[in-house]
């Protein structure tokens, strides 16, 4: 009996050391491969938010802890902490006593320069419009990670349609004020653009695309202009704004009280019609995009903050900004009511009236502005200025608009 013991016991001893032998020679699983990998650095990726613009949710805050929680899953004991932060402090990096973030996510303008930026190495799954976005001096600082864009919303009840021109109108229009950091007459001048004549007699007549489950119709914007895309006077179709139009903090509640006819809108407002209208409230009314070359200042820049800190960490949070472009963080882009910046197309439902300036931001014409105020330059922001200053896209601030799609 005691031998019988011993001999089991002995076996016992043999298994185990087979066991442990057996870890240090098969190949590790996928997810060991994995933690093996990013084994190297651990810690806290400090990441500012600076939102600026709304998305239709009304925050990026949603989307991002959602990718966040997938890189983490992938990277063990790495922590990306996100912190909301006002334009200002942003911009003042290094300035105020307080320790800077290791990241920074935010939209144009508020930085100045990229003083304390590290550069990034281009990722090519973006699109075209958007590649040269974050450049500044030719290098590479800003990545976009997430855009908006603009579209007309008018009351049904009081017109049909846009008009191909707003001469002879004799209904009110309005539009947000600007301010220093986001220029809402941006929207005016994407969707002016390119409104002209082949002919003085010829408007061309949009295209109805679809109709939306929400009475909304989508209409396709006219192709953008070929050989004759430098109009003369004679054959330009002016953008003028009526004399009605007015920039009010009201126009939105003038809106939806039926005071005004018309006014320019992002997915945040759309989203708010959208919300009024399911609750049985607010105007009949109906969204529509107009002209050629469709232009948007509102972009969400990714950055690295240049802290002098080790390598490892550097190249984390580069690979944070890979993994906000990759194709299943750019898919649910629709969480947020915002929209891709690469091939991958954010997942809107077909009857969702955001598909529409979904669909006007993959235009190959798109035009779009720095993410760094360079003001000592002539940029889109001079052209967005002046077009708000005169209320008239005339042809030659057409064709300075055009050098900007090139």
């Amino acid at each position: 009996m005691a031998v019988r013991c011993i001999f089991c016991f002995l076996l016992i001893i043999l298994l185990i050391f087979s066991i442990i032998s057996a870890g240090n020679i098969f190949p590790l699983q996928k997810n060991e491969l994995v933690a093996e990998k990013y084994s190297g650095w651990s810690g806290v990726i400090r990441v500012w938010l600076v939102e600026g613009w709304k998305p239709g949710a009304g925050s990026f805050n949603g989307w991002l802890n959602n990718c966040t929680g997938k890189f983490e899953k992938i990277h063990d004991g790495v922590y990306v902490q996100i912190q909301t932060v006002n334009a200002s402090a942003a911009g003042t990096l290094f300035e105020n006593g307080i320790i800077p973030p290791d990241m920074m996510i935010f939209p144009p303008n508020v930085l100045d320069s990229p003083a304390h930026l590290i550069p990034l190495d281009r990722n090519n799954t973006l699109r075209h419009p958007f590649m040269d976005s974050g450049l500044y001096g030719g290098v590479l600082y800003a990545m976009p990670i997430a855009a908006g864009g603009y579209a007309w919303a008018y009351n049904t009840s009081l017109i049909e349609k846009i008009p191909d021109t707003w001469r002879d109108t004799d209904f009110a229009i309005s539009a947000f004020p600007d301010d220093e950091k986001l220029f809402w007459s941006a929207g005016l001048m994407g969707l002016c653009s390119g409104r002209y004549l082949s002919e003085p007699s010829e408007v061309k007549e949009p295209d109805i695309a679809r109709d939306l489950d929400l009475g909304l119709s989508i209409i396709e914007a006219t192709p953008a202009p070929t050989a004759t895309a430098e109009p003369s006077d004679a054959d330009f179709l002016y953008c003028a704004l009526p004399d009605g139009f007015s920039s009010d903090l009201d126009a939105y509640s003038d809106f939806i009280t039926g005071k005004i006819a018309a006014i320019p809108v992002t997915q945040y407002h759309i989203r708010r019609l959208a919300a009024l209208s399911d609750a049985g409230k607010g105007p009949d009314w109906n969204i529509e995009t107009t002209g050629d070359i469709p232009f948007t200042d509102q972009l969400l820049f990714a950055a690295v903050v240049d802290r002098n800190e080790d390598m490892e960490k550097q190249t984390l949070c580069r690979e944070f900004i890979d993994h906000l472009l990759s194709d299943d963080c750019q898919k649910e882009l629709n969480r947020a009511g915002a929209f891709s910046v690469t091939e991958a197309y954010s997942d809107y439902n077909a009857h969702d009236p955001l598909v529409l300036i979904n669909d006007v931001l993959r235009a190959d014409r798109l035009c779009t502005i720095s993410a760094f105020d360079r003001r000592e330059n002539t940029s889109v922001n001079d052209i967005v200025r002046e077009f708000f200053k005169n209320n008239e896209f005339t042809p030659d601030l057409f064709n300075r608009y055009l050098l900007q799609t090139q």
